[in-house]
């Protein structure tokens, strides 16, 4: 599985005084924003998404399901209407990122041998089924083969997904469909809007090209048993626990709509970011004011590209700048309840 981590270190320049008197410096913090100025007949909204969040808890949100009703347009990273298209149905995430992973593709499909068993040390081989016993109620992953194990642990990840909202009081059912894939998917088709994308072939080039890489670099002569069964299979289950760990993070603050303290860690990889975050926030904004200006449009971007980070402003305050006003619709909340089903 690829874990790819990012770091926001950029300087957008800085446009002149504000309009509205609303200051670069008091960006609200929430998820989900109005955006509008004097020359706009209508006004446009912007959504920050978590992959890690269910998709239908956009209804949760106050104010999405009267704004996607009266946008013109959806605006999304990249043509997820044609992504649409291809696979006829809201893609199960949780079955993507266990497809990608290459611990299981050495294994004969139909072999039940399990060679984790034979080649684990004992020390890995009782940390991990301690940690699957205890975190994912799978006690006996040693009776299974590899692939078996991949259903299993799939399946187990997505209930325990399941509980976790209902314990944040959230009725939800699409648990693996994150939220721009069910917007596009689901609402678009629902309002019949048209769809338009924020990404330049040009951003998509460079950051495939960056990841195809780092596949490349992961996968490049590690195919033997001792790799897969003393770093691999064990990195996989930890993977796991730790993704599941912070969607349980992520969703407590989500449903609070408390993004700032989602976002406001620093990441790591330059490069990455660079490519990620930097040059398609700038590109973004070279295009971002026409796409709003034009039609009224609910932008849905990732959380990160929102706020600013330490050196980095994000695409609110850019908007702010050009003397946009805007306004958290979905603010932060004290506590769940403060949320409710629209």
């Amino acid at each position: 599985m690829n874990r790819i981590a990012c770091t926001v270190i950029i300087a957008l320049c800085a446009v002149t005084a504000l309009a509205q008197g609303q200051k670069c410096d008091s960006v609200p913090d929430g998820i989900f924003f109005r955006i509008s100025r004097q020359d706009m007949a209508r006004p446009s909204y912007i959504l920050g998404t978590l992959h890690t969040i269910p998709g239908d808890f956009v209804h949760y949100i106050p104010g999405f399901d009267q704004a996607a009703a009266e946008v013109e347009q959806f605006v999304f990273e990249c043509d997820l209407h044609e992504k649409m298209r291809q696979s006829a149905s809201i893609i199960d995430t949780t079955a993507l990122m266990f497809s990608d992973s290459i611990l299981f593709c050495y294994e004969n499909p139909d072999s039940l041998h399990n060679p984790y068993i034979e080649d684990m040390p004992p020390s890995i081989y009782g940390s991990i089924a301690t940690l699957l016993k205890e975190k994912f109620d799978y006690p006996e992953f040693y009776r299974h083969s590899a692939l078996e194990n991949q259903k299993i642990l799939q399946k187990k990840y997505q209930d325990n997904l399941t509980r976790m909202t209902a314990n944040l009081g959230k009725s939800l059912k699409c648990i693996n469909s994150p939220i721009d894939i069910y917007i596009a998917d689901s609402v678009v088709r629902k309002h019949g809007a048209s769809i338009a994308e924020l990404d330049t072939s040009a951003v998509l080039i460079n950051i495939d090209s960056t990841l195809i890489k780092f596949a490349e670099d992961e996968k490049n002569g590690k195919h033997d048993r001792k790799f897969y069964t003393t770093t691999y299979f064990p990195n996989t289950v930890v993977y796991l626990y730790i993704l599941q760990e912070a969607t349980r993070m992520y969703c407590e603050k989500y449903f609070r709509f408390d993004s700032r303290t989602i976002t406001g860690t620093p990441m790591k990889d330059d490069d990455m970011e660079q490519k990620i975050f930097v040059e398609r926030n700038r590109q973004w904004m070279q295009r971002l004011p026409r796409i709003i200006q034009d039609k009224s449009s609910m932008v849905v971007v990732g959380l990160a590209h929102l706020h600013d980070r330490p050196t980095t402003p994000g695409l609110l305050s850019s908007l702010i700048r050009l003397g946009y006003k805007i306004e958290a619709i979905a603010a932060p909340v004290a506590s769940l309840n403060g949320t409710t089903s629209q």
